[in-house]
Order: C-alpha cells, then sequence, then structure tokens
C-alpha cells in the first residue's frame, strides 16, 4: 500500500503542471476516477531468423477488464478509480505457433511523466500496480493484475503504453530468455524441461513446430484474411476477447 502511494506521489510531483501543497487538494486527486487512453501496442521482431515477418508483423492489442480478465471491458470514456482492480490483457493474431512474445516497456502516466509499468526484460517494477505477465505462449496471449494508481494533476486521464517483442522458440536463446524470472538462474536441462512441459500442457509438438522453418509464413492466404483483420481493428478487435 505504502508503494502505491508512493508511485502516486512521484507522478504529482514530476506532472509538468503546478503543484499545490493543499491536502484536500491531494485528496480530490488520489480520489480522482480517470479515463485510460491505451496506445496502440508496438510489435518488434527481435529474431534474424525471423526477417521474412519484418513486413508482415503479427497484430497485438491491450484490453482493460475490470476486476479479472472476465470482467467488464473498460472502454474508451470509462472512468477507473485508483483502487480497483484492472486485467490487463494482450492478444496477438497474424502469427504462428513458431513465435512467442514477450511484453516489455509498458509505462502508465505521459510522455513527459511515464511511470515504468514492466521493463525491457519483461518483468514488473512494481508488484502493486502490475503483476509480470502471465503467458500462453501458443495462444499469443497474455495477463496481468493490477491497479493503476498514477494520477497527473489537472488531467481526468491517463497514457497506457506496451511493446512486443517476438523470436522463434526453435532459436535456443528465444527460449532460454523467455522462461519466467524464477527460472534464470536454472541449467539448460532444466530450462529446456520447463520448455517441453509447456509445449506439453498447449498440447503442441515441438518438433513439427520446428521441421520446417521456412515455411511456416504463407503471407498470401488472401483478400478473406486481409477482410477479417480489417473488420476487427475497426471494431478494437472486441472480438476475439
Amino acid at each position: 500500500m505504502f508503494l502505491t502511494f508512493f508511485n502516486l506521489l512521484i507522478l504529482i510531483y514530476l506532472s509538468s503542471t503546478k503543484c499545490s501543497s493543499s491536502s484536500s487538494h491531494f485528496s480530490n486527486i488520489v480520489i480522482e476516477k480517470v479515463k485510460i487512453i491505451v496506445d496502440s501496442v508496438k510489435v518488434f521482431i527481435e529474431d534474424e531468423s525471423l526477417k521474412n515477418y519484418s513486413n508482415n508483423k503479427p497484430i497485438c492489442v491491450l484490453v482493460l477488464h475490470r476486476g479479472d480478465c472476465k470482467g467488464l471491458k473498460i472502454k474508451q470514456n470509462d472512468k477507473i478509480s485508483w483502487q480497483e482492480q484492472i486485467c490487463f490483457l494482450w492478444k496477438c493474431i497474424r502469427t504462428t505457433d513458431k513465435l512467442i512474445m514477450k511484453i516489455f516497456d509498458c509505462w502508465a502516466g505521459s510522455d513527459t511523466s511515464p511511470i515504468k509499468l514492466i521493463d525491457n526484460n519483461g518483468y514488473t517494477r512494481e508488484q502493486s500496480l502490475i503483476s509480470t505477465p502471465i503467458y500462453k505462449h501458443f495462444n499469443h496471449s497474455a495477463y496481468s493484475l493490477g491497479r493503476l494508481t498514477v494520477r497527473l494533476q489537472d488531467l481526468d486521464y491517463i497514457r497506457l503504453s506496451c511493446s512486443i517483442k517476438f523470436c522463434s522458440v526453435c532459436n535456443l536463446d528465444c527460449r532460454r530468455n523467455n522462461t519466467p524470472k524464477l527460472t534464470q538462474n536454472m541449467s539448460l536441462e532444466k530450462v529446456e524441461d520447463w520448455w517441453t512441459e509447456q509445449i506439453k500442457e498447449e498440447k503442441k509438438n515441438f518438433e513439427e513446430i520446428c521441421e520446417n522453418n521456412t515455411n511456416e509464413n504463407n503471407g498470401g492466404g488472401g483478400g478473406g484474411l486481409n477482410k477479417i483483420l480489417n473488420f476487427l481493428i475497426l471494431f478494437n478487435i472486441f472480438f476475439i476477447f
């Protein structure tokens, strides 16, 4: 709880607008409900062996839900209170089983006063604001739970921005860099055992995924897919959640 207020205090201090020393004014900022403007998710292809994807990147979205991930979707003009639990739900389409994702560089606030939520290695910077994402790698989705206590003085909104990078599960470095934080000091054998378990859990076959490294991106597949993608984008990809 202390850290939650500490983050709130930092952002109010860093705000480019004039600060008031009034405790009542501070209280109003704390209890004020705000809108969340979710920036478009930036997508990067990290693995050199996946150059074919550079011009046909996956499309990823971040959608917020009240309470848990089955709760009501938080829409553009909805407001949240500082103590309200939120599910952060990421989903990617136009991808394959070969690609695995990592969420990184997430922040809330503004360009000039950002509070880092998830660092460049994909781990939370502050557990009271957001948990480290939990992935369903072969479903190309992930979620975190948290509370956006960040506030900007004299503004009724905050911005939320995240990036996602992809690498190939067939690449050893990719697998090693995408194991949970607690496994980072594990031996290579243990890391491989962890991935074997994940692949089995999601009912996939590692050999089948990696046996053909040149044929996973059929690109064309045609106009039908593009029409579907355009439809989803126009309606904020509402139905995939």
